[in-house]
């Protein structure tokens, strides 16, 4: 595996791309789907915005896994739309 081996599973190359591309690729494509939020680590550099703006990204504290899941951390981190 080599190098990328060392990197988070929603990275690890399948098929020429990143994991969490192929899923962010089919919730675009999902026509019920009007966006996508990611919710990553305040330290996670690699995922990079959406130049189609198909998905937006709110980061969360936690190094931890049961830090990272609280779920109200990620929520108040996206924004709320207007009415």
């Amino acid at each position: 595996m080599g190098n990328n081996a060392a990197l988070p599973k929603q990275y690890q190359s399948l098929a020429g791309l990143p994991m969490v591309a192929h899923t962010l690729a089919a919730f675009a494509a999902a026509p019920r789907i009007a966006q996508t939020w990611v919710v990553i680590a305040k330290d996670d550099a690699l995922l990079k915005p959406s130049e189609s703006g198909s998905y937006l990204i709110a980061s969360c504290a936690g190094k931890t896994r049961p830090a990272f899941i609280r779920p109200i951390s990620a929520v108040s981190e996206v924004p709320a739309r207007p009415a």
